[in-house]
């Protein structure tokens, strides 16, 4: 979050990380190589999840890291006794638990969200698999507005999930925080490569760079201040400047983020 007035910067604001584990799960380009980039250049210990050891292979490079496929995550909780940070995609909620529940922890779950959950039509619900499937017409379509229906009906389950986690978690005592974010327009090669050109002309002229886009995931994962003002940011949904908004209506209804 901006203080006083200036942005936060994650490559001068993120503090020691020593000591510090992190999962980061699909996420081996793009943006999700520059949150893994900096949580490492700070001093944490990140484990990288991708597909596959090619697609793996860049981000290795670049920075010091170890590559986790989903199929190994017993290998991880052999290696790992706590978990602080975690880029949603798997489930070590045990392991989790097990940190929160130290004394002085400070466990976080980061959901890469984006603005675009706002746009989804409203839906009857999400109970039953007929109501999962997408409801407005030209769905199965290959264009870029289909494209973005579908990305914007995954990032609105994106939030459900989050405010229904959170509200498990606050039910069982636990002090673990979820917290969603926006990158914002990001200059990220798929980004680039799947928009139409008028697009691509916007996102190449004014798009953030990779680090930019991962500040608010970077200060979610990292900040004191998450901690100090810990039920501020249960289940916050933060913009592209670390900034809490409300997400929409519809990704703030708790039936339906049970029923998903």
């Amino acid at each position: 979050m901006p203080w006083f007035g200036e942005s936060w910067n994650p490559v001068t604001d993120i503090l020691d990380l020593t000591g510090k584990i992190a999962l980061v799960t699909g996420r081996n380009a793009g943006i999700g190589s520059a949150i893994v980039e900096q949580l490492a250049i700070h001093g944490a210990k990140v484990y990288l999840g991708a597909r596959s050891a090619e697609k793996a292979e860049d981000a290795i490079r670049k920075i010091e890291t170890e590559h986790l496929e989903v199929r190994e995550k017993k290998e991880f909780m052999k290696k790992e006794s706590h978990l602080d940070m975690l880029g949603k995609r798997m489930n070590l909620m045990p392991i989790l638990e097990a940190t929160a529940a130290s004394p002085n922890s400070d466990v976080r779950i980061v959901v890469m969200s984006s603005i675009a959950h706002s746009i989804t039509p409203k839906l009857a619900g999400l109970k039953t698999i007929e109501e999962l499937n997408i409801p407005w017409h030209g769905y199965k379509s290959t264009g870029f507005l289909a494209q973005m229906k579908r990305y914007s009906f995954t990032k609105l389950c994106n939030e459900l999930f989050k405010v229904e986690l959170q509200r498990r978690l606050d039910a069982e005592g636990s002090n673990i925080v979820t917290i969603s974010t926006h990158p914002g327009m990001v200059k990220s090669k798929n980004s680039i490569d799947s928009a139409p050109l008028v697009f691509k002309l916007l996102i190449t002229r004014f798009g953030k760079t990779l680090t930019g886009g991962a500040t608010s995931a970077l200060f979610a994962a990292s900040s004191p201040q998450v901690r100090r003002e810990l039920q501020k940011y249960k289940a916050a949904y933060l913009t592209s400047d670390a900034t809490i908004k409300h997400a929409s209506a519809q990704a703030r209804d708790m039936k339906m983020a049970g029923d998903l």
